[in-house]
């Protein structure tokens, strides 16, 4: 669908120890650092071989938000400029959007943290709901799902306080801020949200939208404001107004509702609906640069002491 829409596609993954790895190697250390950087290098060499533009959009789902920092300034440091971050119901990169690990088994002949199994049947019940809705007993099998898409992996990566060292897991809160630098919002894009709406992805409906907004909100504030104070200074106050409603209004501005689940994208339905709403939101957010654009020239400077 993405194709079809005019957009090229390319997926990456991380170590995962499914019974057909992509990654065959094993990297209990890979960090959240390791993601950003391996999403540039693998984005840069596609850019390179097929000529294409260096302009990426990023679109990540679930745990891959926590990357969100690190693959926006790796792509950067690799050339390729960054148009739009998209969460499709993803975990942002803040310290307590998940709760802290307090005990995280090990995989001793791995280093990998060992996935609960209770985690394995939400995701085969999400599937199998998705299934049913497009009138299909299955759109990915049970043991396709396991060799391919499940299982154990680095908790470097869960942002749960924890990180694999020295031949075990152990507790590292300030690892996580360090690797995640969620609270650089300089270095975030225009970062937009696809919310599902529903009962069965609760913590992504009710908290996405004002998550990512906040990063949103204050990135575009430091962007357009706080490096911008002397060149504000003698603005209006009519002018002011404009530009504080075109921040305050970005993250819903930039957010899609759908129905559905953690995987509403999977099946037919959800796959074409989620496509469109990406389509839709880059459009939308060519617009919001184009309207921060045409504020910029009206505005001259503000009073410091606006700020304080």
């Amino acid at each position: 669908h993405l194709n079809a829409l005019g957009y090229n596609a390319l997926s990456v993954t991380t170590p995962t120890s499914t019974s057909e790895p992509i990654i065959a190697l094993n990297y209990p250390a890979f960090s959240i650092l390791d993601w950003g950087k391996l999403l540039a290098q693998v984005a840069a060499s596609h850019v390179k071989r097929h000529d294409l533009p260096p302009e990426v959009m990023l679109v990540s789902w679930s745990m891959a938000g926590k990357a969100a920092q690190s693959m926006s300034v790796q792509a950067q440091n690799a050339g390729i400029s960054v148009s739009l971050f998209v969460s499709l119901s993803a975990t942002p990169p803040i310290l307590g959007a998940l709760p802290l690990a307090t005990d995280f088994p090990m995989n001793p002949e791995t280093g990998y943290g060992r996935s609960p199994d209770p985690a394995f049947k939400g995701f085969l019940w999400n599937i199998r709901a998705n299934a049913r809705k497009e009138g299909l007993q299955d759109i990915i099998p049970e043991g396709e799902l396991v060799s391919h898409y499940v299982g154990e992996g680095p908790v470097g990566l869960s942002f749960t306080g924890t990180r694999y060292r020295d031949g075990k897991i152990i507790a590292d809160q300030l690892g996580d801020i360090h690797d995640a630098q969620g609270h650089r919002f300089v270095d975030f894009p225009l970062t937009a949200t696809i919310v599902p709406q529903g009962r069965h992805d609760l913590r992504h409906t009710v908290t996405d939208l004002y998550t990512w907004g906040m990063i949103t909100t204050n990135a575009l504030y430091h962007n357009h404001i706080a490096n911008n104070r002397e060149s504000l200074s003698q603005a209006r106050d009519s002018e002011i107004e404009n530009l504080s409603e075109l921040i305050t209004g970005a993250p819903a501005r930039l957010s899609k509702k759908v129905h559905g689940n953690h995987f509403f994208f999977v099946g037919e339905t959800g796959a074409r609906e989620t496509a469109e709403a990406i389509s839709w939101l880059d459009a939308e957010a060519q617009d919001l640069r184009e309207d921060l654009n045409r504020a910029k020239p009206r505005i001259s400077t503000i009073n410091q002491s606006t700020f304080d």
